[in-house]
């Protein structure tokens, strides 16, 4: 996993992780461009996504869910209620 930039290595951070967008296949992309968030914004994302539209992944839920501790359930709430992150697009 990548580390979090200082705030002047910001741009280059959001530059590579469009690069990476642009320039990689569909799973493959996914992966590495995932690899570039923390964890707990990860598990995040992956549950929101799971959540959106009318079919609910019940296994995605499960398996996130069901493997993390209460600290942890706790950090990744407060990563998808703290404000919007544009980038944070898989």
């Amino acid at each position: 996993m990548v580390s979090y930039p200082s705030t002047s290595q910001a741009q280059t951070y959001l530059d590579l992780i469009s690069d990476l967008r642009e320039n990689l296949s569909h799973h493959f992309k996914q992966v590495m461009v995932g690899l570039m968030y923390s964890p707990f914004l990860f598990d995040a994302h992956e549950l929101w996504h799971a959540m959106k539209g009318g079919d609910t992944e019940e296994n995605c839920l499960i398996d996130i869910l069901a493997s993390r501790t209460n600290e942890e359930i706790y950090r990744i709430k407060e990563k998808r209620m703290g404000p919007p992150n544009p980038a944070l697009q898989f």
